[in-house]
């Protein structure tokens, strides 16, 4: 090979003077420092070539002839004479913005504002084609820390609290990423002309201050570069200074620099201090005190002069920052390619001008329609894959506590997939349970919205939150006016106000008496009630210092105003139970997977102990229990108190018992199941390990007693595990499931099943409520009246006829379908609906009464 043909030295000098290359890359640098010689003849190839530089006093001194600095000091210890020089190599020869929409999201709190601001560059570091061995920071996104911004500069405080957060978050990105530097604004608009700005940063004047050249040396110290070339392990490092500033056109560019080595060493040593002059750095003073002791040498740098000459001059007071400066060119992809697709989501710590907030958040998902979406639908989901693909919101949820540290991992790689248009991204999140809990505030928080215009006019922003059985039943009473010949209209265009806070409770006979109810949603004392308006979101109550999952009595204190405002509390709408704020939900769901936590750490170490203290309703942590046995129990206690009394809210006059009883478990409902999507986590961890257990409402020794006679020696596994789930089918058959029917059938007949369990048996929420419905209320109602001597008592007819069927609930029903006079209509849907809440709370399907109620509604069906 001759010299024509060898390939070039990647530090070839008349290679970077062509190509206007001021600085040789951190690695051609290192090239060009080797040795020469065969690396495996050369011992000193093996050797560091790399020294990082310091400018303190060595202590202790290694000559060991006199006391420690400042007690002494000699040419052993001290440090040489500076002569400060444009340093040949820089560790970033380029910075590239992925996207300008990263830049102009960051300018928008400026253009808003005119306050400075200042984000950490989030990214990672690339080859760079354009300079031989050349390494550049690709910037995907800018985190901005709690600031403070004034018209001429900034308050930042340091060290920055997230930073470890942040670190860690950008790690687990599909593609790994790191903070590569920092970001600021420097922009003064043109007092004479608001549209330009001024261009402040140039030869002339500065590129950067002195106060920002020791930041930017502060922070390339704190974060060194790992090089298996250094004495050390450390060298130098790779944090990029962007400045956002006015050009000399009057628009705004990014401009990158790096300080060197000798800045850094500078600082470590506190020798310099930012003077009144940007331009301008001051060398200190040597001081000797004990406390804050320092050594200052000689500082020099050279120049040219006005004759051309080359002059070196002592730095001391002061010499130019330029000297501490490297250069870092910056620009953006032709063809860009960012690693998140959005921008939109509000940037964090911009207080008074963008708020993250997980309502926000909560209903943007379900605007793009997230809840619905599972691994097996056909939805579109680019718009969602779109709206997660954003650094800003991923790090806010990270922050919420509603999303695991294992399923961050997943959410990080799904926002930041290469692949985002491939629809099989989002598989891997829908899979993760803390998605199920977000989609789970996202179905709550949705929009009730009208499923179609308020009747007599079009549809206005009024109507957001009236629910369409409200246009429905204005619409029946609409019709039944025109019916009967315009009786009772309203005159001329009047409209009836569907936000009345009248709520009809059902009436009996020809009763049309009006009453003021005060004595709470499960009162007796009107057949038409007038219910207070819908209430507001429950907000969060304050907590102060106390910890609501320290035990369960704290938990219960924090959980009981929730339950009592959706169980309890009235409402305009029975079919649906009053909500709570979403920080109150979250709190909620906090608190209860802190205290599950908690309580399985604790089942390895508590001693068991099993004390009932019959004043308290708490039962103390057993550790023979299943770690959320106390607070499940503790549930259907609180169930079992709201059936009781409902119960004995009951009116004493059986003809209206049914019109009271049917509004109340409508209202009962609603506010199990929005318990039940409330504390879903009880549900999946610990009734689904319970029934995984054997605990659930069907266990293997009920199904085994069934078979075990038709079971014979011969079979096989596969034949007996046939025969137990023919079993349970069976079961589920006389609960009105139809074999080979579709999984909602199922899942309501499983549903009955459940309910009509005994309360031994583990069963989800939204069915545990039904049970203690059924045990304390329904069945006292149900059950006939025994005399003093053991014998069923005869009730009498009161219009001299057959005896009464002995129950309250039965007399109340044969009232209700054989009485005279009153509205047929009403009646039916009385009827109708006193079906579904027996079948609901699991009354079984060979009950006189069901039967008898189950007949009339497949009749009226019918006919």
């Amino acid at each position: 090979m001759c010299d024509y043909c060898m390939p070039l030295e990647p530090y070839d000098t008349a290679y970077h003077t062509e190509h206007s290359i001021k600085h040789l890359s951190y690695h051609a640098y290192l090239q060009k420092l080797q040795p020469k010689g065969s690396k495996t003849t050369s011992t000193t190839s093996t050797l560091p070539s790399l020294a990082p530089l310091s400018y303190k006093v060595k202590v202790p001194c290694p000559s060991g002839g006199h006391p420690n600095w400042p007690g002494g000091i000699c040419t052993a210890c001290q440090p040489s004479a500076i002569t400060l020089q444009s340093q040949p190599f820089r560790m970033v020869d380029h910075l590239e913005i992925a996207s300008v929409d990263v830049i102009e999201r960051f300018l928008e709190a400026w253009r808003k504002t005119g306050t400075q601001r200042f984000g950490w560059l989030i990214g990672r570091y690339e080859a760079y084609d354009k300079v031989p061995m050349g390494v550049k920071a690709v910037v995907e996104a800018i985190h901005e820390p709690p600031q403070q911004g004034e018209l001429d500069g900034l308050v930042l405080g340091l060290p920055w609290e997230e930073e470890q957060r942040i670190r860690e978050l950008g790690k687990l990105a599909g593609t790994s990423l790191t903070i590569v530097g920092y970001i600021f604004t420097d922009i003064v608009p043109d007092p004479e002309d608001k549209t330009i700005n001024v261009f402040k940063r140039h030869p002339q004047s500065f590129f950067l201050s002195g106060l920002e050249a020791i930041f930017a040396a502060t922070v390339q110290r704190s974060n060194p570069t790992p090089s298996r070339s250094s004495s050390t392990g450390q060298f130098a490092s790779r944090m990029v200074t962007a400045v956002l500033t006015g050009t000399e056109d009057g628009a705004i560019d990014v401009s990158a620099y790096q300080v060197s080595e000798q800045a850094c060493a500078m600082v470590e040593a506190d020798m310099i201090e930012a003077s009144l002059d940007p331009g301008i750095v001051r060398v200190k003073e040597e001081d000797r005190s004990v406390d804050s002791a320092r050594y200052v040498p000689d500082v020099f740098f050279r120049y040219k002069n006005e004759y051309g000459l080359e002059v070196k001059k002592s730095a001391k007071p002061c010499f130019p920052v330029e000297y501490l400066l490297v250069n870092v060119s910056h620009g953006f992809p032709q063809a860009p390619s960012p690693l998140f697709r959005s921008t939109k989501f509000a940037i964090e710590n911009r207080p008074g001008l963008e708020t993250q907030n997980i309502e926000t958040v909560l209903r943007e998902l379900s605007r793009l329609g997230a809840p619905d979406i599972t691994e097996k639908s056909g939805a579109d989901r680019s718009d969602l894959l779109r709206y997660l693909s954003d650094w800003h919101l991923v790090a806010f949820l990270g922050t919420t506590q509603l999303i695991s540290q294992d399923d961050m991992k997943v959410l990080i790689q799904v926002a930041s997939a290469p692949n985002l248009d491939d629809p099989s991204v989002l598989d891997s999140l829908i899979r993760t349970e803390s998605w199920h809990t977000l989609m789970t505030f996202a179905r709550e928080t949705a929009p009730a919205r009208p499923s179609s215009s308020a009747p007599g006019g079009s549809h206005t922003d009024m109507d957001e939150d009236i629910s369409p059985e409200i246009f429905e039943q204005i619409a029946r009473e609409e019709a039944s006016r025109a019916a009967a010949g315009g009786a009772d209209t309203p005159q001329g265009n009047i409209r009836v106000c569907p936000h009345s806070s009248i709520g009809v409770a059902g009436s009996s006979g020809s009763s049309n008496s009006f009453t003021a109810s005060s004595a709470g949603p499960f009162s007796s004392s009107s057949t038409i009630r007038y219910a207070p308006p819908t209430a507001p979101p429950m907000p969060n109550p304050a907590t102060g210092s106390a910890n609501p999952a320290a035990s369960l009595p704290a938990l219960w204190g924090y959980l009981q105003p929730a339950l009592d405002h959706i169980v309890r509390s009235s409402t305009n709408t029975p079919s649906k139970a009053p909500p709570i704020d979403v920080a109150y939900h979250m709190g909620i769901h906090t608190a209860v997977y802190n205290y599950f936590t908690a309580q399985s750490e604790a089942n390895n170490n508590a001693p068991v102990q099993k004390t009932i203290t019959p004043a308290v309703p708490f039962t103390r942590f057993d550790k023979g229990k299943t770690s959320g046995t106390d607070l499940y129990e503790q549930l259907d206690r609180y169930y079992a108190d709201t059936a009781r009394e409902i119960f004995l809210g009951a009116p004493h006059d059986d003809a209206t018992l049914v019109h009271y009883l049917v509004p109340c478990f409508n209202r009962f409902s609603a506010g199990t199941q929005s318990v039940h999507r409330l504390l879903n986590y009880v549900n999946r961890h610990y009734v689904k390990r319970a029934v995984d257990e054997d605990m659930g409402w069907l266990r293997l020794a009920d199904v085994f007693d069934a078979v075990a006679k038709s079971i014979q020696e011969s079979d096989t596994r596969e034949q007996v595990q046939k025969r137990l789930k023919e079993r349970r089918t069976e079961v589920l058959i006389s609960w009105g499931y139809q074999e080979g029917g579709s999984p909602e059938l199922l899942g309501q007949a499983e549903a009955r099943a459940e309910a009509a369990s005994t309360p031994d048996r583990v069963i989800p929420l939204s069915t545990l409520g039904y049970r203690r419905f059924r045990i304390d209320c329904i069945d006292p109602l149900l059950s006939v009246p025994k005399s003093k001597k053991g014998k069923k008592k005869k009730i009498p007819s009161p219009n001299g006829g057959p005896p009464m069927p002995k129950g309250r609930l039965a007399r109340a029903v044969k009232e209700l379908l054989e009485g005279e006079g009153g509205d047929v209509e009403e009646r039916r849907r009385l009827a109708g609906e006193l079906a579904i809440l027996l079948r609901t709370v699991g009354v079984r399907p060979d009950h006189p009464l069901r039967k008898k109620v189950d007949k009339y509604d497949k009749f009226v069906v019918e006919s």
